[in-house]
């Protein structure tokens, strides 16, 4: 969508989710969400072999996030 529409991609981190989906666990977990800077996308027709590459970008910049 993000090709077709030239939308920037925002990387984001959630960490310590699963505290949230605890059994039994009552209240608001702490939870730390990573918000990286967005990726800039050239719009362009619909290409698998361009999603695939902008996906991989993707993928590389919610891992940085530490």
């Amino acid at each position: 969508m993000a090709l077709v529409t030239g939308a920037p991609l925002v990387p984001v981190r959630l960490i310590d989710t699963a505290r949230a989906l605890a059994r039994g666990r009552i209240g608001f977990p702490k939870l730390r969400v990573i918000v990286g800077e967005p990726i800039k996308v050239v719009r362009a027709p619909e290409d698998p072999v361009a999603a695939t590459e902008l996906t991989e970008r993707l993928r590389v910049a919610v891992k940085s996030l530490a």
